[in-house]
């Protein structure tokens, strides 16, 4: 089965990373796993407790998967920890065998970095097929 993997931080440009990813599964028929990156300081263990950022997670992640259930699609949830947000994401796509991660972006400010740190770092090193929603100024 085709696997979509979609990051999620509960905004409202994740949530249209969320419903691009459900269209796409219905043609495709993929499995969409819904992924929330904890970045974690590297002054901190990696699995060092972080309440706040664990509840976070679950909220967004709760919030995107209401999106996929209204589609009447499947969803599996995982909340990854990382360094980096982009570090999670590739991890996870890899160990889930992803065949495409969908990423909503918001509006930037800077144009000289428009793309953002984890996007930039997504092209340059996932593997597999990337896309990108990013929404209008």
């Amino acid at each position: 089965a085709r696997v979509i993997v979609v990051p999620t931080v509960g905004s409202p440009y994740s949530h249209r990373g969320v419903e691009l990813a459900c269209r796409l599964s219905e043609e495709q028929h993929a499995e969409i796993l819904l992924v929330y990156v904890i970045e974690v300081p590297r002054t901190l263990p990696l699995g060092a407790p972080l309440e706040h950022a664990e509840q976070e997670a679950g909220k967004a992640l709760e919030t995107a998967r209401e999106v996929v259930e209204l589609h009447q699609l499947p969803a599996r949830t995982i909340v990854q920890r990382a360094r980096e947000a982009a570090t999670g994401i590739i991890d996870a796509a890899k160990a889930h065998h992803a065949d495409l991660i969908v990423l909503g972006l918001g509006p930037h400010r800077d144009r000289s970095h428009i793309w953002g740190r984890t996007a930039d770092a997504l092209l340059r090193r996932a593997p597999c097929e990337v896309i990108f929603d990013k929404l209008p100024e």
